[in-house]
């Protein structure tokens, strides 16, 4: 077994799991988003016409402290994972699901992330 299943297995994922995942399709979206906080009307709008099939929507530059980052809700998705600078103002990302979609959190990652690491 490769390396990277052995690590998915101690991080919770089954291999029953793994099966299922080769055979998803997602669609996803990345964007830098320069401050999440003020284009809440607009990405509503773009994610009901024209990207209404998105599940997976994953931003950089979301530019707002982790307990703010809590409060934003996207319709139709749900936060699964976050990352906020403490000591500067810009950065961070942030990933939302489509509600239906179960996901699982490899929390073996946590605490990976530095500010300004290279």
């Amino acid at each position: 077994m490769g390396k990277y299943y052995q690590e998915l297995i101690r991080a919770g994922m089954s291999r029953r799991d793994k099966r299922v995942t080769n055979n998803l399709t997602l669609s996803v979206l990345h964007q830098t988003i320069q401050s999440i906080s003020n284009k809440q009307i607009e990405l509503d709008l773009v994610l009901k016409s024209r990207l209404k099939n998105t599940e997976v929507l994953c931003f950089t530059g979301q530019w707002v402290k982790a307990d703010y980052l809590n409060l934003i809700q996207i319709d139709q998705y749900k936060s699964v994972s976050h990352f906020s600078r403490i000591l500067y103002d810009h950065g961070g990302s942030c990933v939302y699901v489509k509600k239906s979609i179960r996901t699982k959190e490899f929390n073996c990652f946590k605490g990976t992330s530095a500010e300004k690491e290279f």
